[in-house]
């Protein structure tokens, strides 16, 4: 079976991340603000905070994650190259809650266009 990736989980976090502001090197820091990944989870709203945080237990944990990993393999398909993963891109220090946001929506939409060309939608 292939898992469906939702395209309205990158808008949502995008908006999230207009909303919040842009977090690096945590997944959601003190004033609300997340990172790309944070956003993801947050859009997604499965009770799963991130790697290593253990709260609502660990069902839920082990539930969210396996619920987000696949939207963050996606993620990590589409950064440049001369990045290893999301978190490194993210945490650069000139990067720009637009410049995330956009990114999001680009993932989103490249995975609709996905969808499309193989009669799913």
């Amino acid at each position: 079976m292939t898992l469906r990736l939702y395209p309205n989980i990158f808008e949502k976090a995008a908006e999230i991340i207009e909303r919040d502001g842009l977090a690096k090197g945590v997944y959601k820091d003190t004033e609300g603000c997340h990172c790309t990944l944070g956003a993801i989870n947050a859009a997604l709203d499965n009770g799963f905070t991130g790697v290593g945080d253990p709260n609502g237990g660990p069902n839920i944990a082990q539930e969210g994650f396996a619920q987000w990993a696949p939207y963050v393999d996606h993620l990590n398909s589409l950064v440049p190259k001369e990045y290893g993963d999301v978190p490194e891109w993210n945490d650069e220090p000139e990067r720009t809650k637009e410049e995330v946001a956009a990114f999001l929506r680009r993932a989103g939409r490249e995975l609709q266009d996905g969808y499309d060309s193989h009669y799913y939608a």
